[in-house]
């Protein structure tokens, strides 16, 4: 006989976002399958956020069909940071501000989450 219970079918994915390199400090907002989200910046705090949202995060992101990477006209200098979205093993990148779905899905992820460092 099996145990009842959810799969890891129906665990949803973790959920990660952040930037990385150019000229600003970093930050890492992580989010588990069990609802915890950890920001990490200059400061770090926790919350946690039901797990039928972190769902639908994921199921917005994945229906968002992102582009893996763009560099938008006028991102291209060193200095301009590259904002990521990684669903599970999947990361979606962006340098600039060009593309509308990506920024809605950050901003969802966002609201979610509370306020980033900054």
């Amino acid at each position: 006989m099996t145990a009842c219970g959810a799969s890891s079918a129906t665990r949803p994915q973790p959920i990660r976002l952040g930037f990385t390199g150019g000229n600003v400090v970093g930050y890492t907002v992580s989010i588990k399958s069990t609802g915890w989200a950890a920001i990490m910046g200059s400061s770090s705090r926790h919350r946690k956020i039901t797990v039928k949202r972190v769902r639908l995060l994921g199921r917005e992101i994945q229906q968002a069909h992102l582009a893996k990477s763009r560099v938008c006209t006028g991102a291209v200098l060193p200095d301009f940071a590259t904002r990521y979205i990684r669903l599970g093993s999947r990361t979606f990148q962006l340098r600039g501000t060009c593309e509308p779905r990506f920024q809605r899905v950050w901003n969802d992820v966002v609201r979610a989450v509370g306020p980033l460092p900054y």
